[in-house]
């Protein structure tokens, strides 16, 4: 695994299945983590108007250092996690003039994605918008890598 590889963890809590299992994919191997619930990232606003304490360009700023990008979120009904999705909302303000540039850099950057979750499999569709979001900034899309956790 690339010592470039930055993993954007996106439970609801700490200590987490996902987290588990990201620890049990890359072991030792070396890796960057950053927890959106350490950050402050607001929903999507047409008027691109946010809080001081918003984070989401702090994570954008901390993406441009590194080549290989994974969203860890649980599966939550047949979907990312609400953190992830408010993170990938959030994109779009990288297709704005002001933004535009941070958006072309991640032109070529591989991103896959890890879930964790309690049915067997992840439904039909959930890579979807990974997949999507990948192509249109042009990154490469690796795939996911799922695991079921009993309770």
């Amino acid at each position: 695994m690339s010592s470039k590889t930055l993993i954007l963890l996106a439970s609801h809590h700490r200590e987490s299945n996902t987290e588990q299992f990201v620890q049990e994919i890359y072991g030792d191997n070396p890796y960057q983590l950053i927890n959106l619930l350490d950050y402050h990232i607001q929903s999507y606003s047409y008027s691109g108007q946010y809080s001081t304490d918003d984070g989401f360009m702090n994570v954008i700023a901390t993406m441009q250092e590194y080549d290989d990008y994974v969203f860890a979120t649980p599966l939550y009904w047949y979907s990312m996690s609400g953190l992830m999705k408010d993170f990938f909302d959030r994109l779009t303000d990288l297709t704005t003039e002001t933004h535009k540039e941070l958006g072309k850099a991640l032109k070529g950057k591989s991103v896959s994605v890890i879930c964790a979750g309690s049915d067997p499999q992840p439904p039909l569709g959930f890579e979807q918008p990974f997949m999507l979001t990948a192509q249109y900034f042009g990154m490469i899309f690796k795939g996911v890598s799922y695991k079921a956790f009993v309770k």
